[in-house]
């Protein structure tokens, strides 16, 4: 399977803790000789203090323009928390997101190391592993585990990533974003 996103976020302070953004997105999808497109959004309200921010969100809110086949098919809304800390000590964010989608709770820990100037890795795990083991300790172990690597270049930032998402497989994705401003 691939898919393709064109993402665009406008984001405005409100105050000078609190600030808000929308996303519009343009996805892609295809599996085999079957693919799908949708338009969905993104509405985020943050708070941040000194080293402390928390958002709230409510993602994929949209509609399939063509969907994989002739059954109608609405996008997965999913809706939500994030916090995250910058340690005193260490040059790292951590941070803690949780996800309700459908009758599902997701937790997704993560942890991204800055290891030089314009470059970190980041280290995470997600509960979404727990639905996803099949065999003994040994093939589970790493399942629903992430790493990935991240560089800025000029206004561009590429991110490399990879999901094992056990007996789904390995998912690896690679983004590169550029801010307008």
């Amino acid at each position: 399977s691939k898919d393709y996103i064109a993402h665009n976020r406008l984001a405005k302070n409100i105050t000078n803790q609190w600030h808000t953004s929308f996303d519009l997105k343009y996805i892609y999808s295809a599996i085999d000789t079957y693919n799908a497109n949708a338009i969905a959004t993104k509405l985020s309200l943050y708070y941040h203090n000194q080293r402390f921010l928390i958002q709230l969100f409510i993602d994929n809110y949209g509609f399939v323009i063509d969907s994989y086949t002739d059954f109608d098919e609405s996008l997965p809304v999913l809706y939500g928390y994030k916090m995250m800390i910058l340690p005193k000590y260490i040059n790292a964010i951590i941070s803690a997101k949780h996800n309700y989608f459908d009758n599902d709770n997701i937790i997704h820990l993560t942890t991204e190391l800055f290891l030089f100037e314009h470059s970190s890795i980041l280290f995470g795990f997600s509960s979404l592993s727990k639905d996803l083991y099949y065999g003994d300790f040994n093939n589970d172990f790493f399942t629903g585990i992430s790493v990935g690597f991240s560089t800025r270049h000029e206004n561009y930032l590429m991110n490399l990533g990879f999901k094992n998402l056990g007996a789904l497989g390995l998912l690896s994705s690679f983004t590169i974003s550029r801010s307008i401003n």
